[in-house]
């Protein structure tokens, strides 16, 4: 299953900085069961949001790079996220070399801190992964850009 965890891009400096947006509906999956009667976004997806903006954020850099998720450190939770709420994820490469790169990110709600965490990627053959992943919003983004 693919976890489509951004609506849209927007701000970037590509390999250094990005901002993006998730907003979450009621009837959305993870919500049938993550809880039932107190439906929260869980701390996992929270960690996905943040890799996947800096993975963004890192292809818009370079096309070639195929970052996959490889550590996740000082992962944390401040507050619960809900349906209906619009998540901001901000993330900032600090580290990128041929073989990984590093981000710092955050998730904010109405500017209040939700989460944090620091990801390690790992780059993957990206003649496989072309063809796993249409990537629309970095296409998106990159259109408005006129890149």
């Amino acid at each position: 299953m693919l976890w489509y965890l951004l609506d849209r891009i927007t701000e970037c400096d590509p390999g250094k900085t990005i901002t993006a947006t998730k907003c979450f509906t009621r009837s959305e999956e993870i919500f049938q069961h993550h809880f039932i009667n107190y439906p929260i976004v869980p701390g996992v997806l929270q960690i996905e949001m943040i890799a996947q903006a800096g993975g963004k954020c890192i292809k818009i850099y370079n096309e070639n790079l195929a970052p996959a998720l490889a550590s996740v450190k000082n992962a944390k939770f401040y507050h619960s996220i809900f349906p209906g709420d619009k998540c901001e994820i901000k993330a900032e490469i600090t580290q990128l070399t041929s073989q990984y790169a590093r981000c710092s990110g955050i998730i904010t709600v109405d500017g209040e801190k939700k989460s944090s965490a620091e990801i390690l990627y790992s780059f993957l053959d990206p003649k496989i992964t072309a063809k796993l992943v249409q990537d629309e919003i970095v296409k998106e983004w990159k259109e408005k850009q006129g890149i």
